[in-house]
């Protein structure tokens, strides 16, 4: 199966991305599930959620990962893009998932929420996507 999710992230992108996290954690990048595990774990650690405050547009993973590391925190929707972009930047596909509430559109805030999705081959299922949904600390 062809995996376009890859693409979200140009070489040079993944490159920075792969060499900030490395520089940060060590990861058993090795072995499925693992390490999808640990880099959504890593990722939920990098800052304290907060339901409102928006990475800037144009903010980059790398970005949102520097900023996070001097203080600032962001919402869940960040939590996602990284978490994707940082499987996506270890070779995994990934995609950020939306997930609303049945009254989502009359609601207010907090009716939605983001998550991940990995691929994976390794399972016994044969293939599948695994969902994380990133606790929001």
């Amino acid at each position: 199966m062809t995996h376009h999710h890859l693409d979200l992230l140009d070489p040079e992108e993944r490159k920075k991305l792969r060499e900030y996290v490395m520089g940060n954690k060590d990861f058993h990048i090795s072995h499925e599930p693992t390490f999808f595990y640990e880099a959504m774990d890593w990722v939920h650690r990098q800052w304290d959620h907060h339901g409102i405050n928006q990475a800037p547009a144009g903010s980059s993973t790398l970005d949102i990962l520097k900023r996070a590391a001097s203080g600032e925190r962001f919402r869940c929707v960040e939590y996602a893009s990284v978490t994707r972009d940082v499987l996506i930047a270890f070779g995994h596909p990934a995609r950020s998932v939306n997930i609303l509430s049945a009254d989502a559109d009359y609601g207010g805030a907090g009716k939605g929420h983001m998550g991940t999705e990995v691929w994976s081959d390794h399972l016994d299922k044969g293939c599948s996507w695994i969902h994380s949904l990133i606790a929001i600390r």
